[in-house]
């Protein structure tokens, strides 16, 4: 079997993700490889043959003069404005450039997954090599079996039910070993997937209905959780942050101390709403420190550090200010419509698990994980959903 180019270099990005050099932060070996191979595209065809990448770029630009913007304003270092510039320009890169290998070829992403799954065997980014470290699965197992889970459930094709199942064997199985938000993620993956299964079609009388049984399901799962959390079954580092709240059956009060810098940064946000801290802001006075250290009621010793914000909207906030704010509900807000209009659609049946999978987990990175994943995770979904729904206009006009 011939393999095609495009899979090739799909795979060759994802072996050399995380491989980098320090040059203004870090430059990881993938994105090189990105501007070598773009040099060789057509670039403006494919923007040109991309509405939605067209509409994405605009608001990443929003973005992004948004955030010089507020760098200028708040007198950041030169150094870290370009730091912050990076990001952006980078996860641009990264999109165009999956976009041009997904287009030409869908099944090119499954050479990425392997390479990912291969780089995260050999390379892992915390090499935990002790099975006993409360750590070892989240970081060390999951990056490498979760790309070879989403190839796998290609085959189970119109099967949902089945890699349905699979995922809530590696809920539980995620919730076992301390890792709660892949647990949670995989769970909400295996719910939309079955109601796709089911062909089922949102209407308001419908999404209540689903809304009280799902809650209903998931503070459930929740509640047997904390029980054998309490019980001493299920231990580990996040495990103890239960049994340090007031009311651990409460899952809003986990969020906020299991999550406390999205917290935090949302009130570093409200106090510049407008024009913003700029990139990376340095907290000098320890002022958003003692609010952490109110809110998981304990010392932290720091004397100064970057103002805490764990979460990509709240840090796009921060970072640019309103607008910023503005141009990243757009973005995240746009790939929401792509993803419905390709679920109604029904037009990709075989990706739609990886599809369903990307998009939480792109959920869950823009509410609770850094900035710095619209640069790593964010742009292959970015571009999947683009390539999708691309395909699916040209399959309508033709």
């Amino acid at each position: 079997m011939k393999i095609k180019k495009s899979s090739t270099l799909m795979f060759l990005y994802a072996i050399t993700a995380r491989l980098h050099i320090d040059f203004i932060g870090r430059l990881m070996a993938s994105e090189i490889l990105a501007i070598i191979q773009l040099s060789f595209v057509n670039i403006s065809s494919v923007f040109k043959k991309n509405k939605a990448l067209r509409i994405i770029t605009y608001w990443v630009l929003v973005l992004l003069i948004a955030q010089v913007v507020s760098d200028i304003y708040n007198n950041s270092s030169v150094t870290t404005s370009l730091k912050g510039v990076s990001v952006l320009v980078f996860m641009m890169v990264s999109v165009v450039f999956f976009i041009a290998q997904l287009t030409k070829n869908k099944k090119s992403i499954f050479f990425y997954f392997f390479g990912m799954s291969v780089i995260a065997l050999f390379l892992p980014d915390y090499p935990y090599k002790s099975i006993s470290h409360p750590q070892f699965f989240k970081v060390s197992i999951f990056p490498i079996i979760i790309p070879l889970v989403l190839t796998a459930s290609y085959f189970s094709y119109k099967k949902y039910h089945l890699t349905a199942y699979l995922f809530i064997l590696i809920t539980f199985i995620a919730f076992m070993f301390d890792s709660r938000s892949y647990g949670l993620i995989f769970l909400i993956s295996a719910v939309i997937l079955y109601l796709y299964e089911i062909d089922f079609r949102p209407n308001p009388k419908k999404t209540l209905l689903s809304f009280f049984i799902l809650t209903s399901i998931f503070y459930s799962m929740y509640a047997l959780y904390v029980h054998n959390v309490i019980s001493g079954n299920i231990s580990g580092p996040s495990t103890q942050q239960i049994l340090k709240l007031d009311n651990p059956f409460n899952p809003i009060e986990l969020l906020q101390y299991g999550r406390v810098d999205t917290f935090v940064g949302i009130k570093a946000a409200m106090d510049k709403p407008m024009m913003g801290h700029g990139y990376m802001p340095i907290d000098h006075n320890r002022h958003y420190i003692e609010i952490k250290e109110e809110m998981l009621r304990k010392s932290i010793n720091q004397q100064s550090a970057l103002i805490p914000v764990h979460s990509v909207i709240i840090g796009a906030w921060v970072y640019a200010g309103i607008i910023g704010l503005v141009a990243i509900i757009s973005i995240y807000s746009y790939l929401i419509i792509l993803f419905y209009q390709i679920y109604l659609s029904r037009s990709f049946d075989r990706y739609m698990p990886i599809l369903i999978f990307s998009v939480v987990m792109m959920t869950w990175n823009m509410l609770f994980s850094p900035y710095g994943h619209l640069r790593t995770t964010i742009p292959i979904i970015i571009a999947l959903l683009l390539a999708l729904s691309q395909q699916k206009e040209n399959s309508n006009f033709s």
